[in-house]
């Protein structure tokens, strides 16, 4: 069965994180995305991981990860004489999607006039690090600039260190998951008789209007007048991560759920304490060593797969640390076909990660098809 997107036409000009994950996920769910690459292949190509850890501009994870579904082609969109070919191309599509600097593309002769000129009908999806106006629209911006202008490293770390970024492309995947929505909504519209649009999407603004702390941060700031930030390590009784016997779990065991907890650790006595109900800040040292020492003892005999049915037995919200290999053998995961297995003719036969949301009756297919040879 073709997918929900199928006869909706991408024209792919992105080279980062967000834009490749919008149309990624455009083209997982069946529209046809072609990109385009200049020579040499676009930077994601050269971020790992590698298969054996052997460094090759067609076999980056990341890379193959962000483009499967995805049709491809050799052509420089920086060069102002390939401005006529982008335009022939994009006059083919129903979305464009491109982060290049504010201005620039209009420099080389596709810019949003161009290349809406004589149609209604066409979104052009802009994302960049800081939006197409405004003092800070030629910054240049990265995924550690996003995630401290607008994100949550004003709370990440400990309050006597620096600031500690998210693991990974937090920021650009998120920016990629509101782009593809800020898309399909004007296409939604474009289908129901409506006019196209120019898409401007900035990844600072994502982080900073995400709920992912920053966004509460600032309202309670608009009542407070003070904002959140790093705190100081304290002993948190029974909340927070702790180490098992083959990793780490995090069971929300505080407050109005330690009672849950001590009978889970089967240390009922404990509730017979007449300090056992005190808030997580009074409760005497000596008790709070000791429910602490009790909880860690019994994480101590037990691993991450017989700790977590257990503390869901008990109504305990919980969850492992799962290691990439982890993750891989979960059965749960494995039960619900999340690793999707592709082929291709450089990196051999992989395990990827898998559609974000199940359809009943729409299966994804996933393809990998190869694209253009990285050439120097």
């Amino acid at each position: 069965m073709a997918g929900p997107l199928a006869g909706v036409r991408v024209l792919d000009l992105s080279r980062e994180v967000a834009g490749a994950y919008a149309t990624k996920l455009l083209a997982d769910y069946g529209a046809d995305v072609l990109k385009l690459e200049a020579p040499g292949g676009g930077p994601l190509r050269r971020f790992g991981p590698f298969p054996g850890d052997d460094p090759h501009t067609e076999r980056s994870g990341l890379f193959l990860h962000l483009n499967t579904n995805k049709r491809s082609r050799v052509l420089d969109a920086t060069d102002p004489a390939n401005a006529e070919r982008i335009l022939a191309l994009a006059a083919e599509a129903d979305i464009v999607v491109e982060d290049f600097a504010p201005g620039d593309p209009a420099s080389w002769g596709w810019g949003w006039e161009a290349l809406s000129a004589g149609r209604d009908d066409l979104v052009l999806l802009s994302i960049t690090p800081f939006g197409q106006t405004g003092p800070y629209r030629r910054y240049r911006g990265s995924e550690i600039t996003a995630q401290g202008f607008g994100g949550p490293m004003h709370m990440t770390g400990h309050a006597s260190l620096g600031p500690l970024k998210h693991a990974g492309h937090f920021a650009g995947y998120h920016a990629g998951i509101v782009s593809a929505f800020a898309a399909m909504l004007l296409r939604l519209r474009v289908e129901a008789g409506g006019r196209g649009d120019w898409i401007d999407v900035s990844l600072a603004e994502c982080q900073a209007c995400s709920r992912d702390r920053r966004s509460t941060a600032l309202l309670a700031a608009s009542y407070a007048g003070v904002g959140g930030g790093r705190g100081a390590t304290g002993l948190r009784v029974a909340a927070g991560v702790r180490p098992c016997a083959d990793g780490y779990v995090n069971i929300m065991g505080a407050g109005p759920r330690l009672h849950a907890l001590l009978h889970l650790i089967h240390r009922e006595d404990l509730l017979e304490h007449p300090d056992i109900n005190a808030p997580m800040t009074l409760m005497p040292p000596a008790l709070a060593e000791e429910v602490e020492g009790a909880y860690r003892a019994w994480l101590d005999e037990r691993t991450k797969r017989e700790i977590i049915p257990l503390a869901q037995e008990h109504h305990l919200p919980c969850g492992a640390l799962q290691t990439t290999q982890d993750l891989i053998e979960d059965p749960h995961f494995l039960e619900r076909g999340v690793w999707e297995p592709i082929d291709h003719p450089e990196a051999g036969r992989l395990r990827y990660p898998g559609r974000p949301f199940v359809m009943s009756a729409t299966p994804v297919s996933y393809k990998n098809r190869r694209g253009p040879q990285a050439r120097g």
